[in-house]
């Protein structure tokens, strides 16, 4: 785990979804109460002494989607922990899924993705589960 962070860290000074990812990761381990390994510890540090600044580029590499779409993945991943079912069939409109609730987040941080391309971007996950 210590490894994937120092990469996702090295990767944040030339790649703004990696540079989110960092900030994301950050503060799931705030929310848990669990203290930040060195180098995601030296990034917060950084962002917030205005030394570490998100890379501006237009458009996302294939490794930056696949990035985005792991987060993605994790997001429904965990909201099923909270008793939701992952996706849902698209005549029913009675019930929320996982894949609802986080494309309405995403919404939230101007990242427009339907509820079908969360549901999409889960099934491309299936084998980790």
């Amino acid at each position: 785990k210590r490894e994937t962070i120092k990469k996702l860290v090295s990767r944040a000074t030339s790649s703004a979804i990696h540079w989110r990812a960092c900030i994301h990761v950050a503060e799931g381990f705030i929310d848990q109460g669990d203290p930040l390994p060195k180098e995601l510890g030296d990034f917060v540090v950084g962002v917030l002494l205005g030394r570490t600044k998100p890379i501006k580029k237009l458009g996302r590499s294939a490794s930056e989607n696949d990035v985005r779409d792991l987060l993605i993945a994790m997001a429904v991943y965990r909201a099923t922990k909270f008793g939701l079912h992952p996706t849902r069939n698209e005549a029913t409109v009675e019930r929320t899924s996982a894949c609802q609730i986080v494309s309405e987040v995403l919404s939230d941080f101007d990242i427009e993705l339907s509820e079908k391309s969360v549901a999409r971007i889960w099934g491309d996950f299936a084998h980790l589960r």
